[in-house]
C-alpha cells in the first residue's frame, strides 16, 4: 500500500494467483482510494500486442509482471512512479523472483473522455439512422461524424468502425424483414441499447451526481 498525501490518494497493488487454482492468474491491477471523495477506483493494465517469447512464457509475451505475493513496492511521489521488486510467484519450479518493474497510472484527459462519450453517442445514432434514413445518408454520417471520433491507433475502435459499415450493409438488404418483423422485439432491443449507452455515459459522471444504483423496488421493500 502506498499513500500520496499531496494527491490525497491511497494505492493498493493487487497481484497474486487465484488461491483455489494457482494455475489461473490475472494481470496486476491498482485500486485507488480518493480520500476526499471516499471513493475506490479500479485501474486495469494497458495490454499491448502479444509477442510470443522464446520460452513460451505468457507474462513475458504480454510484457506484464508475473502475478506474485510477498513483493516490495516503492512509490516515487515526485514522479508518480511505482517500483515493484521480487516476490513469490507461487508457481511450481519457479524460485523467488528478483525482477524490477516500474509502473505509472495513466489517467485519460478530459478531452479523451469527451471523445469516447461522443463516439458512443454517434455510434448509437448511426444505428438508428440505418433504419430511418436512406443508406447514403447513414454512410455519410459514418464517414464524417463517427469516423472523426475514432482513434485509429486503437485496434478495438478501428474494428468497431469496420463493424458499423457491415451493420449498415446488413440493414440495407433487410427491408422486408424490417417491415414484417416483430415490432415489440425491435423496441425492446432499442430500449436495451439506450440503457447500455446511458450506463456507459454515467461512468463519466461524478458518483454523487448519478442516479442511485439500488433498484427502486428494493428500496420500497425495505421501507
Amino acid at each position: 500500500m502506498c499513500i500520496d498525501e499531496k494527491a490525497g490518494e491511497i494505492y493498493i497493488l493487487i497481484t497474486q494467483h487465484n488461491e483455489r487454482d494457482r494455475s489461473r492468474a490475472e494481470p496486476a491491477t491498482f485500486m485507488t482510494y480518493h480520500i476526499e471523495k471516499k471513493l475506490w477506483v479500479r485501474s486495469e493494465p494497458r495490454l499491448g500486442p502479444f509477442e510470443p517469447s522464446a520460452n513460451g512464457d505468457v507474462w513475458e509475451g504480454l510484457g506484464l509482471p508475473r502475478p506474485r505475493s510477498a513483493h516490495q513496492v516503492v512509490y516515487d511521489s515526485a514522479n508518480r512512479v511505482f517500483y515493484m521488486f521480487g516476490g513469490n510467484s507461487g508457481e511450481d519450479g519457479i524460485p523467488r523472483l528478483n525482477d524490477l518493474w516500474s509502473m505509472r497510472l495513466i489517467r485519460p484527459t478530459v478531452n479523451e473522455l469527451l471523445r469516447k462519450a461522443l463516439l458512443a453517442v454517434r455510434k448509437f445514432r448511426f444505428k438508428l439512422m440505418c433504419d430511418t434514413v436512406p443508406p447514403f445518408e447513414a454512410l455519410t454520417y459514418l464517414q464524417t461524424q463517427v469516423s472523426e471520433m475514432v482513434d485509429n491507433n486503437d485496434e478495438d475502435e478501428a474494428a468497431d468502425l469496420r463493424a458499423l459499415l457491415s451493420y449498415l450493409l446488413s440493414r440495407t438488404g433487410d427491408d422486408d424483414t424490417k417491415m414484417n418483423g416483430d415490432d415489440a422485439k425491435a423496441n425492446e432491443q432499442s430500449r436495451k441499447e439506450r440503457r447500455e449507452l446511458f450506463d456507459f455515459l454515467m461512468q463519466f459522471v461524478d458518483p454523487a451526481e448519478r442516479e442511485p444504483e439500488t433498484e427502486l423496488r428494493n428500496i420500497v421493500e425495505n421501507v
